[in-house]
């Protein structure tokens, strides 16, 4: 069995295979639009449309900096005056629904004087 094996080149396969490293858990953000919610490894949240809308905004510029003007456009319209800590306010609440134990590494980033970026 083992010549055979060889002989097809799976016996480094066989070997390397660890089922107990089959199941790996990944913290990254998936959102469920069907469920309006958001699951990050085995942690799965409800979000309020908002949250949806700015978390969403946020993953379709993945890496990049969002300002916070774009950011109130994406979650209140441009309609909307405002408020100098709503937009950080609601950030923060997020945070806290994405990683409720602080057990993980952060998911949104603060920029300092210009917004936010999803990790």
């Amino acid at each position: 069995m083992i010549g055979l094996l060889a002989a097809m080149g799976l016996f480094s396969l066989v070997l390397s295979w660890r089922p107990w490293k089959a199941a790996v858990t990944t913290d990254q953000l998936v959102l469920m639009p069907e469920h309006h919610s958001a699951r990050r490894g085995t942690l799965e949240v409800a979000l309020t449309p908002r949250d949806f809308r700015l978390l969403e905004f946020l993953k379709s510029r993945q890496g990049k900096v969002v300002t916070k003007d774009e950011l109130y456009d994406a979650g209140w319209g441009r309609d909307f005056m405002p408020n100098s800590r709503a937009l950080d306010q609601h950030m923060i609440n997020l945070r806290k629904k994405l990683d409720p134990d602080k057990s993980r590494a952060p998911v949104i980033e603060t920029v300092r004087g210009v917004g936010y970026r999803l990790l």
